[in-house]
């Protein structure tokens, strides 16, 4: 088996001999092709970026007009949780505006996500006894203040590590004037 971390590279060798030179072809599973992220290259079998949904069994298999040989292996993928952070890192709204910051964890196992606030915060936005939520968690502001400018931290945590990320959120206040 092959063990990698979320965002490495892993490199699958499969060689055979034979005459005439066998075809080695790569499968996944139940004879299923391998994903569009995987390419294969003189029977070397590699993953750019690996991620969870690359952790699978993988078949390599020799064919020539003699016959045909297989080899299974596993990949593995471990570490920490990645966050993905939408809108993005840094996020600007008019006072009173409704934004939503969704934060998502991918691991193995499934992180728990919970955002957190550097500094206090109304609680309704960011109540005392948050739950963290399984894969990812919601940071919604229905009428955004000026107050609620700042730094906020979302987490990811599961048996393997922690990772966080941050978005600073600023408000603008836009003063409108009517003359008659």
């Amino acid at each position: 088996y092959a063990q990698v971390k979320y965002g490495e590279p892993v490199e699958l060798t499969c060689t055979a001999t034979g005459s005439p030179t066998p075809t080695i072809e790569w499968f996944r599973g139940n004879d299923q092709p391998v994903q569009s992220s995987v390419s294969v290259v003189n029977g070397v079998f590699r993953i750019e970026s690996a991620t969870k949904s690359d952790e699978s069994e993988y078949y390599c298999k020799a064919t020539n007009s003699a016959g045909m040989a297989q080899v299974r292996t596993i990949v593995y993928v471990t570490g920490p949780p990645k966050i993905t952070i939408k809108p993005g890192r840094r996020v600007s709204v008019i006072v009173g505006e409704t934004v939503t910051l969704e934060c998502t964890g991918e691991g193995a196992p499934t992180p728990n996500v919970f955002w957190r606030s550097e500094t206090p915060r109304r609680s309704d936005i960011l109540p005392e006894a948050y739950e963290p939520q399984d894969g990812s968690a919601l940071l919604i502001f229905d009428d955004v203040q000026k107050q609620d400018a700042g730094r906020y931290i979302c987490i990811a945590t599961n048996e393997r590590g922690k990772t966080e990320d941050t978005v600073d959120l600023t408000g603008k206040i836009y003063i409108f004037f009517c003359y008659l």
